[in-house]
């Protein structure tokens, strides 16, 4: 599957539109290293994330996120009523997508 084309990734029964994230994971036909990564997509957000956050990042709703919270796909913290999630679950996460699609 050629990661330039649009495609749905799958974690955990979830369909994503992974065009945004995927975007910031290929350069050149290369999947970025995690560090890469990192500095492509993460640096200028906090080290907590909250659902908004998340969101942008992987290009999807705040009721996705949500969804990936409440079915496990995402590691969070449980602040109050806030979700939060550390930059490295984020991480994590995006590598287990690049993972399904490659």
């Amino acid at each position: 599957m050629n990661l330039n084309n649009t495609r749905k990734a799958v974690s955990n029964g979830v369909a994503l539109d992974n065009n945004a994230v995927s975007e910031n994971l290929v350069a050149h036909d290369r999947t970025l290293t995690a560090s890469e990564t990192y500095r492509s997509i993460l640096q200028d957000y906090p080290d907590v994330l909250d659902v908004n956050h998340v969101g942008a990042i992987l290009g999807v709703s705040t009721k996705t996120v949500y969804r990936l919270l409440n079915e496990g796909a995402l590691v969070y913290l449980k602040v109050g009523r806030a979700f939060k999630i550390p930059k490295l679950y984020v991480l994590q996460y995006i590598k287990v997508l690049a993972r399904a699609e490659g």
